[in-house]
């Protein structure tokens, strides 16, 4: 994933870091220029010079006035603090295994415009959200987001962001210690569900009995928690093998990376030809 690469620092935070890694160059560009006892260079180069240094590779100018060598000293630095931090955290991120997600609540999720809020279509919990969204007047849900059956939403939180109302005895019996999804910790419309039998059916009496048996008997308790045996703990923080696809990402950049200095050397090449073959006709 491409955000494993990025998320060690926030948006802000990488403009910042890119802002003042161009000042730095710019710096280095004058100092370079200005200063009587130092080598002057082309920007591009002060340019490289401050990327190498930022990356950990160095530099192959030798600084030799002050200002020079305390400009040198504070890219240093910058570039211990910044390399160090994105190191650690990207080790991190790539050797254990990501926590759960911050939402405690569906009004998290509404506030989340990254996550996307489905039901079930055509059920008694669509009539209520098509009102408003959880009755606070914040917008009903939109078509695109509710799915036509409960494997279908289940399916969808695998393949992206999304927060599917979901049966909790369905979701125990299918998916309990599925650490690919995540149940959040609060419940909705907790209402038991009942049979539905016409008004005065001599079969209601005969199902309150079963009904009231089964409950002081304790076997509905009993049937719960062998249903619900599950003790994974999701937000463990254990190492484990380095995949494929968490990897590639770096490969593509060096992939990419060939291909654009294989790209530079050709038109560098057909740019020398050209000069070359003017200079041989003059």
């Amino acid at each position: 994933m491409w955000t494993v690469y990025t998320k060690q620092f926030e948006r802000d935070a990488w403009l910042v870091t890119a802002a003042v890694t161009v000042v730095l160059a710019v710096l280095v560009f004058v100092v370079l220029r200005l200063s009587r006892r130092e080598e002057k260079v082309s920007p591009s180069w002060s340019a490289f010079t401050v990327l190498g240094i930022m990356f950990g590779q160095g530099s192959l100018l030798e600084f030799r006035s002050p200002a020079g060598r305390v400009l040198m000293v504070s890219v240093l630095l910058l570039q211990v603090v910044v390399l160090a931090f994105y190191t650690s955290n990207l080790v991190t991120d790539l050797a254990v295994k990501p926590s759960l997600p911050p939402h405690e609540g569906l009004e998290d999720i509404h506030s989340d415009p990254s996550v996307t809020f489905g039901i079930e279509r055509e059920t008694a919990l669509d009539g209520i959200f098509q009102v408003s969204w959880m009755g606070r007047g914040r917008g009903t849900l939109k078509a695109e987001d509710t799915v036509d059956s409960t494997e279908e939403g289940m399916r969808r939180i695998y393949r992206e962001r999304y927060a599917f109302l979901v049966w909790e005895l369905f979701h125990t019996l299918n998916y309990q210690g599925d650490c690919e999804s995540y149940l959040l910790p609060q419940k909705y419309f907790t209402d038991h569900a009942s049979f539905v039998l016409a008004k005065g059916s001599p079969l209601t009496p005969l199902f309150n009995n079963v009904i009231l048996d089964l409950s002081s008997s304790g076997l509905l308790s009993k049937f719960w928690l062998e249903v619900k045996v599950t003790t994974n703990d999701c937000d463990a923080l254990e190492t484990a093998s380095l995949e494929f696809l968490t990897v590639v990402t770096s490969f593509l950049v060096l992939v990419v990376g060939a291909v654009v200095s294989f790209g530079l050397l050709g038109a560098e090449w057909l740019l020398s030809r050209r000069i070359w073959g003017r200079s041989w006709g003059m």
